[in-house]
């Protein structure tokens, strides 16, 4: 009856995101009866911070629009927030406030000219995102060797253009877990600038690094940096939908594009989030509430990373955020007799022997013949191991069987993982 059935061919290939399928796919397994270990989804385990949400309570009557860059006082709080961290000169003229990082990813890739450059392996969204905004995209292609990062020599192979390009630089990294040093750092923000590229550091892991030592690009490269950060995932706040952006005066002209598209898509982040949002940038609570979830997150880590590199799975150990990249290449030759040869037949052949969720590599851009895939140490109940935590106090370090109280099916998700591949 309809032509192309309504729908739009140049998206027609467009998929779900495969995170937010995979934890649908969980739900489903686990309504049949099934035991389901889930590290697909990265989520934050933890609660809120209470101090948080009361402060939404407290502003839940607001219903009025914002301004469309976002509240003057997030927004200063935001700058502040940065500029203390990061040693920059940002005022809240060079904020805005959006419903996710996601979203405003999504607009920066829609307001810029230039080609998009991801490295390969990233996150999910950034390729279906440049191309529902109908971008070239250049990939750099990256590996184990390299902890999974993009070196100096890449950027001076990316093609000259008249446009302004730019480069999504995510760290810690989604899906390796990794970081760069401040040496890193420096070295890409030199040939960034000579190459005239724009980078958009999204930095929304950057509160989980595990030491509480994250480095911004933006204090080496200022001029042409875009900060991405947000409450999903430090703030343990991912349904909030709070995004934050932070643009340096050269590019104004960006950051009122991206405004212009905002009021006529979201309009404004939600009233009452922002309002509360504020204190996440504010409260002194937060210092000790990150104090406790990254000291949570390192030992758990540190000990998945110890239990899989074991088993012989080429693994890094893990310096932010949640997440581990598992290289099973090691193991091709005993996959291939089980007829595993691709990323998605390992997880799905792995989801059914064991009941364990793992995300295939292909998703975040890697190869489907890679034999990778991500894991999300998330599957234990947060608020239980932030209540262990915080009884113990900073002081006190926590104990070494901690994961083992606290994060058992975590730990018991790995152990299935080794046991599988050992017995293959």
């Amino acid at each position: 009856m309809f032509t192309n059935g309504g729908a739009n061919q140049r998206l027609k290939n467009l998929s779900p995101s495969p995170t937010l399928r995979i934890k649908e796919l969980c739900r489903q397994l686990q309504t049949q009866g099934k035991k389901i270990c889930d590290l697909g989804l990265g989520q934050s385990p933890f609660p809120a911070p209470n101090f948080l949400v009361k402060e939404l309570r407290k502003n839940a009557h607001r219903v009025e629009y914002l301004p469309a860059p976002g509240l003057s006082s997030l927004r200063r709080a935001v700058a502040e927030f940065f500029n203390q961290r990061q040693n920059l000169d940002l005022t809240e003229n060079n904020i805005v406030i959006g419903p996710g990082s996601k979203e405003l990813l999504f607009l920066l890739q829609l307001a810029n000219g230039g080609i998009t450059i991801l490295s390969t392996p990233s996150w999910v969204s950034y390729q279906p995102q440049a191309k529902i905004a109908n971008k070239k995209i250049y990939y750099l292609k990256t590996d184990f060797s390299r902890s999974w990062k993009i070196q100096p020599k890449d950027l001076e192979q990316i093609p000259s253009s008249r446009k302004t390009n730019f480069l999504i630089l995510n760290y810690p990294h989604n899906p390796s877990g990794l970081t760069y040093s401040q040496t890193e750092l420096r070295a890409l923000a030199q040939i960034a600038r000579r190459r005239k590229i724009i980078i958009v550091a999204d930095e929304i892991y950057g509160e989980f690094h595990h030491q509480g030592k994250h480095c911004s690009i933006a204090r080496f490269y200022p001029e042409g940096t875009i900060i991405i950060s947000g409450l999903s995932k430090w703030g343990s706040a991912g349904g909030w939908r709070l995004g934050t952006a932070a643009f340096p005066p050269q590019l104004e002209q960006l950051k009122n594009t991206v405004i212009a598209l905002g009021t006529n898509t979201y309009s404004c982040a939600a009233t009452p989030i922002q309002y509360a949002a504020t204190q996440a940038f504010q409260n002194p609570e937060m210092k000790t509430y990150l104090q406790h979830t990254r000291r949570i997150l390192q030992k758990l880590g540190s000990e998945c990373f110890t239990i899989l590199n074991q088993a012989g799975i080429k693994v890094h150990p893990p310096q932010g955020g949640f997440y581990l990249y598992l290289d099973f290449s090691p193991f091709k030759k005993q996959l291939s007799k089980k007829g595993i040869k691709t990323n998605q037949q390992l997880c799905s052949r792995l989801l059914k022997e064991t009941g364990v969720v793992i995300i295939a590599g292909e998703e975040f851009l890697s190869h489907k013949n890679e034999l990778v895939a991500r894991l999300a140490y998330v599957d234990f109940d947060g608020k239980r191991a932030l209540a262990a935590s915080r009884h113990l106090g900073l002081n006190r370090s926590l104990p070494a069987d901690f994961s083992q109280h606290y994060c058992r099916r975590t730990l018991e998700g790995c152990q299935k993982i080794k046991h599988w591949i050992e017995n293959l």
